[in-house]
């Protein structure tokens, strides 16, 4: 097993405005009060491009199943649904953690993407019983995983019936910014005649940002940057002789309805 893992940090995330000194002078709120609000709606557009960047990168790191689960392209199918879309299948979650036991998950799994793994969790958390006489409620109990819809991850994929399947600590985001690099301390300490470099970290996720505060003649330009990128373990973990061979607990699940 070998792997390094690096970042680039001339590839950033970048948000910028900019403001006229009249648009201060004019203001009916405090100076403070104006620039915190504008911080804010910074920090949730930065968020923003992060997620779909993150999405769009970690469906990248697809590894492999176990060699031992069925799969069509190594995309996992799950039948959710019963012929005509109504009545649920109670064995699909059964399966899936069973395709999951095999493939080695040993963490909370998440499964993100697909809206019918999500609505078929939803539905079986508000079940009784099928016609066979199972309990649905308690299948989820004893078998569901974190099933979300995620709008980022079915954008990247291109496709509303395919889910992300991961589990905990298996995607890492690693994160890049001067403020918090130490070779750069002794720079971002000072300010220069007409700029300051701030390290910030984001109100939601706690995301390191450096923001850039410049003075042209009066325009004032706020720009917030960060570097990030996802990265997974590596592809090598298990033997090429192992059922594992090629397992990194990043896979693709495909939700459909049984014909």
């Amino acid at each position: 097993m070998s792997v390094t893992y690096t970042i680039d940090p001339c590839e950033k995330v970048k948000v910028k405005e900019s403001y006229e000194w009249i648009d201060f002078q004019y203001n009916c709120r405090t100076q403070a009060d104006y620039l915190n609000k504008r911080l804010m709606l910074m920090m949730n557009a930065i968020e923003e491009k992060i997620a779909y960047k993150t999405a769009a990168e970690s469906i990248l790191l697809q590894g492999n199943w176990a060699s031992d689960v069925t799969t069509t392209g190594d995309v996992y199918r799950a039948g959710v649904w019963k012929s005509g879309g109504y009545d649920i299948n109670a064995r699909w979650m059964p399966d899936m953690k069973m395709a999951t036991m095999q493939t080695g998950y040993c963490s909370p799994i998440l499964v993100a993407g697909a809206m019918d793994f999500y609505k078929a969790a939803q539905v079986m958390n508000s079940g009784c019983c099928t016609s066979a006489g199972v309990d649905l409620a308690s299948i989820l109990a004893n078998f569901g995983e974190a099933y979300e819809w995620d709008p980022y991850v079915t954008t990247a994929f291109g496709n509303n019936q395919y889910s992300l399947v991961t589990q905990l600590g298996a995607l890492q985001l690693l994160t890049y910014t001067a403020g918090t690099a130490p070779n750069f301390e002794g720079f971002i300490n000072m300010g220069g005649t007409n700029f300051e470099l701030h390290p910030l970290t984001t109100m939601r996720y706690g995301i390191p940002v450096d923001l850039l505060l410049k003075n042209d003649c009066g325009t004032l330009t706020m720009t917030m940057t960060t570097s990030t990128k996802v990265v997974a373990p590596p592809l090598d973990m298990f033997p090429t002789s192992d059922p594992l061979s090629g397992v990194n607990y990043v896979n693709y699940a495909e939700a459909y309805t049984l014909s």
